[in-house]
């Protein structure tokens, strides 16, 4: 970016290593500088709206994840922090919804769904649902972003059969 400053997926990919280290105010400000310079760019829109979801903003994150699907409507790891932030904010049925459609179009890509979905079913008191979902996370995402959680979910699932 020294040499290249308008290199825009390099700066976009910087915020995201930011992001990673939890270094959210340095990661809006590179993906401030993508949208700037390109205020239709997918990543830059999606990033913002991890920016959000890091800072428990859900109504803005929604937003920015829906802005983000508007320029890109084949991208379903939006549709995946859509349907997370929508369950954080109690809209279940909108988050089973997103959820699910983000499965449908990304597969792998979008494994986290099926724990967020185990969340919804145990809310509802589906435990056969919520153990074939927490599992199939489990099994497909060993090593995935909510795997801790997962694993406890997958407890308190047992417990409650």
């Amino acid at each position: 970016l020294s040499i290249y400053p308008e290199y825009l997926a390099a700066r976009n990919d910087l915020g995201a290593q930011y992001l990673k280290l939890k270094r959210i105010d340095e990661a809006e400000k590179q993906f401030e500088i993508v949208l700037g310079n390109d205020p239709k760019n997918f990543n830059a829109k999606f990033n913002m709206g991890l920016v959000e979801m890091e800072r428990r903003h859900y109504t803005q994150a929604i937003s920015l994840l829906n802005e983000a699907v508007a320029i890109d409507s084949t991208r379903p790891v939006a549709r995946l922090w859509i349907g997370i932030a929508k369950l954080e904010l109690g809209d279940l049925e909108v988050a089973e919804t997103e959820l699910t459609r983000s499965l449908i179009m990304g597969g792998a890509e979008c494994v986290a769904a099926h724990y967020h979905l185990a969340r919804i079913f145990l809310n509802r008191g589906d435990l056969n649902e919520a153990a074939r979902s927490v599992n199939s996370y489990i099994q497909m995402a060993p090593r995935g972003e909510f795997i801790t959680e997962a694993k406890e979910l997958a407890l308190k699932i047992a417990k409650h059969k």
